[in-house]
């Protein structure tokens, strides 16, 4: 899942306030919240608004949530929200 992980963390750094987990990585910090996941990330700021936003028929807000599935497809995942400020990719079994 190396390439998973290079592939979301090349997304999230277009954002500031963002950092990418691998499982291990995640499940050391103590977090027992989708620690199934392959690779999570948090955000706040721009990206935390994007995924999180109110208004969710939002361009930004779509395109958004369509290139995360698009990197998930890609490594036969899904994503999952945790925390408000966590997602998570998940294999898909």
């Amino acid at each position: 899942m190396a390439d998973l992980l290079k592939d979301v963390s090349k997304f999230v750094s277009k954002y500031n306030d963002t950092h990418t987990y691998s499982q291990i990585e995640w499940l050391a910090r103590g977090e027992d919240m989708c620690a199934n996941a392959e690779v999570s990330f948090v955000a706040e700021g721009e990206l935390y608004h994007l995924l999180n936003g109110t208004n969710q028929r939002s361009v930004g807000h779509k395109k958004t949530w369509a290139k995360l599935k698009k990197i998930a497809d890609k490594y036969n995942c899904y994503v999952e929200q945790g925390f408000s400020w966590s997602w998570h990719f998940i294999k898909v079994v």
